[in-house]
């Protein structure tokens, strides 16, 4: 289940969490994995330390940065048969049709004269393909 707790103080949120940790491992099994969602790595070692504090030590805790987390629990739940397209796979496979001559299409016309650089520097065909894979990605 997801628990949602905010507050304008670092402590605050920290004690939050380490109370929420006890009151669910007084509930299930002491090897259940706690899933912890942070936005930045400081903040999950931060947190860490405080439940370690609290509690003597801090054990199956997984943290997940806000970005990664849709892909963990997707991996999760399909056992790893399906993946999130992130960012940088969109781009290779652009990058790839770009490569391989996608752009030959009569309606990709435009973008075709925009790589081979017609009317402008004709130099960099491939670095144009870079630019125009990342930009649409």
């Amino acid at each position: 289940m997801l628990h949602l707790v905010y507050s304008n103080h670092l402590e605050a949120l920290a004690d939050a969490l380490a109370e929420r940790l006890a009151r669910g491992r007084a509930k299930g099994s002491l090897f259940e994995t706690q899933r912890l969602i942070v936005p930045t790595r400081h903040l999950e070692a931060y947190a860490r330390v405080h439940v370690a504090r609290a509690h003597g030590i801090a054990f199956n805790l997984r943290a997940y940065p806000l970005d990664r987390l849709l892909h963990e629990l997707l991996l999760d739940y399909s056992g790893g048969k399906l993946r999130l397209l992130d960012l940088g796979a969109l781009r290779g496979l652009l990058l790839g049709a770009l490569l391989d001559g996608g752009q030959a299409h009569d309606d990709l016309a435009p973008v075709s004269d925009y790589i081979q650089g017609r009317g402008h520097c004709e130099d960099g065909a491939e670095l144009r393909k870079f630019q125009l894979a990342t930009e649409l990605a």
